[in-house]
């Protein structure tokens, strides 16, 4: 009688294992077969997302956006106005009207709007995080009295600048329903062509530098 008894305990348990490890089995196998149904983009947005994916989850269903802005540049400050489409969930392409302030406005001349046109194309790395290109044609006027104290003269400047310049920025941008809010925290930019400059010779004006620093470009905006 025990030895039967203790049989069937053995069987039960036998029995129990068996099905506990086939249950994993399966598992396993539907794990597989559903990560093999997966694009590599999926893969990786999975596993970029897997935190947070809040951002990313609101962006999936939006085609078009616009934003305003303000933030600083090394020339002064600027206001934005910006449309875009997106392209992908984590790619953007705009389309940004820059209004610029020049930080030195004894050069400036207020009668003509110093502006920039920028191309930029955004790519998220991550739920918010993103790496943004951009391409820019950018216009500014001067005019003014400059005076020269050691040789006791003063000239007469009236000039404007073009040229192309292109650069890279860096920020967060959040996506809340059809309301975003973010910032290009820091981005560069260096001069590849000169269009137009017509400052008098042997005259320096801050335009003069070819690289670009801008910080905390804050937006905010809707998509659709």
């Amino acid at each position: 009688m025990k030895n039967i008894l203790f049989s069937a305990i053995l069987l039960t348990l036998s029995f129990s294992v068996f099905s506990s490890t086939n249950n994993q089995v399966t598992a396993e196998i539907s794990k597989k077969d559903v990560l093999s149904k997966l694009s590599k983009e999926d893969l990786v947005n999975i596993l970029v997302e897997k935190e947070n994916d809040h951002s990313y989850a609101k962006r999936q269903h939006q085609k078009l956006f616009s934003t305003i802005g303000f933030g600083a540049n090394y020339l002064g400050s600027e206001n934005t106005v910006e449309a875009g489409a997106f392209l992908k969930s984590n790619t953007l392409i705009s389309l940004k009207y820059h209004n610029l302030k020049l930080s030195n406005s004894y050069y400036e001349d207020s009668s003509k709007k110093s502006y920039a046109i920028s191309l930029n194309l955004k790519q998220f790395t991550g739920n918010s995080f993103y790496l943004k290109p951009t391409i820019a044609l950018v216009k500014k006027y001067y005019t003014g009295i400059k005076t020269n104290i050691f040789a006791s003269t003063s000239t007469r400047i009236d000039a404007s600048s073009s040229k192309i310049m292109a650069g890279v920025a860096i920020g967060n941008q959040w996506q809340y329903d059809n309301f975003t809010i973010g910032c290009d925290w820091i981005g560069l930019a260096t001069k590849i062509k000169t269009i137009e400059n017509t400052k008098p010779e042997n005259t320096f004006l801050i335009d003069d530098i070819n690289l670009n620093l801008s910080a905390l470009n804050f937006y905010i905006g809707i998509t659709f």
